[in-house]
């Protein structure tokens, strides 16, 4: 999971992959997940503090 503002999504996943092995391309067919700031922070808090 990263933050990142739309223009620098491309080199977000260039950055990440090895190998220039990604499907993170305009030419093929992929699948991006977005997930809120709170939800995201009450997630991992939950895994990092335990749910109490």
């Amino acid at each position: 999971m990263v933050t990142v503002y739309e223009p620098h999504l491309f080199g977000v996943a260039e950055m990440l992959q090895p190998s220039r092995s990604h499907s993170l391309r305009a030419e093929v067919s992929c699948e991006l997940l977005r997930i809120d700031h709170d939800l995201a922070s009450r997630f991992f808090a939950s895994i990092t503090y335990g749910k109490r």
